[in-house]
């Protein structure tokens, strides 16, 4: 004995009355968090990083130029230096009275060294120094000088100078050429080219007179020396301090820093002042909205000039007549909920009202829908004597349209079922008036089966629907079912008729089908995972052996176990069908 256990829900008859909430007073503004603070701090923050970008390109300038400099010095001393003849700082090395005419020999591709003037020079006290001073060089920044006969330096080598002039006292000037790079000139046209002179940096730690030391940037320059012929006999190393590259940038750094400070506190003092200006008719605002907070609906915002502020006011005043116009609309809102529970009502009277009583069948139904209004819908149709057709279906669409569109659904598809033991050509003529009429951007997905009572068999059509689960009692498993078809309501014509199959199942004693909609394959639970057709299945298959009535209690009860905690979102609508023993 099959019973129908088809749950309505009757929204109550009274209106309920929405509770008062206390009276909230406005949250009083941080001074620190005011528009005026937050803007003077954005606009000193803004100048302060164009400060210090400004800062570092001039510092960037001045460090090249510094070192430029420097490097042109150092070049023009080695340059110097490596026009004297190997033989004459021979003839220094071995203490002899030497005289000698100073010549310059340069290679044929350095075109841009000074050669010395020609001059008779005679041992002295120190050759070196005399040299660079006959080429009027400065000699302030240097700190040593080596001449070597050693052609060819490699990096790890020991330099034996034959000559050496030590300018300063100290640690660190000590020739290195494993970091040289090639000193890099600009020649008559301006272009950058690659001279026979080499660079490297290093530290210097300076001795004081008075005690203690001090550290620096040193930078070596090294020159090959040619003899006449051309060939490399020696070279000249020179340290020169670059230590003014330090001071110059420090200096500068400070500067900047203590420009930044004083542009940063001017720039905070000048903005507060503007943005007090500019904030003041904000804050006028914000008394009129605490006036109309307090409930005063008909008071109005007034005297504000035609700017970001005023229109501003002006929409809080829209807004104010809003708030007052939504009251009488709660009168409306009350009127319509009062249609919704008439439409409910049309709605529940278009479901069946009780079960059909089948031979050898046993079938039962489950529908709950989530709003007054719901948009699923099933149906039992009396097709002929041993013919009987079992209808379920989703309207894209829930409350008032959604109803609608079932209604008229439901009237076409008795209509087109008297008679017809063809689910397939029942929906292809309900589909037909369908796609004429329904509104733009809505559809109905259906499954439709018809039970033939005498053969124990099941002949069913599906237009877009959620497939059918069918459980096997002989081999014990659950499969599910689909034949091809599009929605009811989006095409019409041949197109639609392409589209559509129609399959039939022989039942054995046990199976049982179960129709559905998608409200319980996308039922939620509180970590917004969907319940699913596995876990559906899972429950189909352990409810199996029950009747029809506790088959859908069951399958529920599984439903609302997993979705604890949640609401429901979508219409549940299930019919299952077994065939008995």
């Amino acid at each position: 004995m099959s019973e129908n256990v088809n749950p309505h829900p009757q929204p109550e008859n009274a209106i309920p009355v929405e509770s008062q909430r206390p009276s909230e007073q406005p949250q009083k503004l941080n001074p620190l968090s005011t528009l005026s603070v937050k803007f003077a701090w954005r606009i000193g923050l803004a100048l302060l990083f164009l400060l210090a970008i400004f800062g570092a390109v001039i510092a960037s300038m001045v460090h090249g130029e510094i070192n430029d400099q420097i490097n042109a010095g150092g070049a023009k001393i080695v340059n110097a230096l490596a026009a004297v003849d190997m033989q004459y700082w021979q003839a220094v090395r071995n203490d002899r009275d030497y005289r000698i005419t100073v010549k310059y020999f340069p290679r044929r591709t350095d075109a841009s060294a000074n050669a010395l003037p020609d001059e008779i020079l005679s041992l002295k006290e120190n050759p070196l120094k005399e040299a660079i001073t006959v080429a009027n060089l400065d000699t302030s920044d240097i700190i040593n000088v080596i001449i070597t006969n050693v052609p060819e330096l490699k990096p790890g080598d020991t330099v034996e100078p034959i000559l050496s002039f030590t300018a300063l006292q100290g640690e660190g000037a000590t020739a290195r050429f494993d970091r040289e790079e090639p000193y890099m000139a600009r020649n008559a046209e301006g272009q950058l080219v690659k001279t026979d002179i080499f660079i490297s940096d290093d530290r210097f730690t300076e001795a004081k007179p008075g005690g203690g030391k001090e550290t620096y940037l040193v930078r070596q320059f090294r020159k090959p020396i040619l003899n006449k012929k051309g060939a490399v006999v020696g070279n000249v190393i020179l340290f020169v301090s670059a230590k003014r590259i330090d001071e110059v940038t420090s200096r500068f750094v400070t500067s900047v820093v203590i420009a930044c400070v004083a542009a940063l506190v001017a720039a905070l003092g000048v903005s507060f002042l503007l943005s007090s200006l500019v904030t003041r008719p904000a804050r006028r605002l914000v008394h009129d909205m605490n006036v109309v907070s307090h409930g005063n609906l008909d008071h109005k915002a007034f005297g504000y000039k035609d700017d970001e502020v005023g229109l501003l006011a002006q929409t809080f005043n829209i807004m104010t007549r809003g708030l007052k116009e939504a009251q009488q609309k709660e009168f409306q809102r009350r009127a319509l909920a009062r249609e919704l529970e008439i439409a409910q009502s049309i709605q529940t009277s278009l479901l069946p009202a009780a079960l059909p009583q089948l031979a050898a069948f046993e079938i039962h139904a489950v529908y709950r829908p989530v709003k007054e209004v719901g948009g699923d819908y099933y149906d039992f149709i009396p097709i002929d004597d041993r013919h009987w057709g079992i209808m379920i279906a989703d309207v894209s669409g829930k409350g008032i349209p959604g109803s609608m569109v079932m209604t008229m659904v439901r009237s076409l598809i008795r209509y087109e079922a008297r008679g017809n033991n063809s689910p397939a050509d029942t929906l292809r003529k309900t589909n037909n008036i369908i796609a004429r009429d329904i509104k733009k951007g809505m559809f109905v997905t259906a499954f439709y089966v018809i039970v033939d009572l005498e053969r124990k068999a099941i002949k069913m059509s599906c237009a877009g629907h959620n497939p059918m689960l069918y459980w096997h009692a002989r081999t014990g498993t659950v499969k599910t079912v689909k034949p091809e078809g599009l929605a009811l309501g989006i095409l019409s014509g041949p197109q639609f008729d392409r589209e559509l199959q129609e399959v039939v199942i022989n039942m054995e004693p046990g199976d049982r089908m179960i129709l559905y909609t998608d409200g319980i394959t996308e039922a939620m639970n509180t970590k917004n995972e969907e319940f699913g057709m596995e876990r559906f299945g899972r429950a189909v298959a352990a409810a199996a052996g029950k009747n029809a009535a506790d088959f859908s209690q069951a399958v529920v009860s599984e439903i609302d176990k997993y979705t604890a905690g949640t609401e429901q979102h979508d219409d549940i609508t299930m019919v299952n069908l077994r065939l008995l023993a």
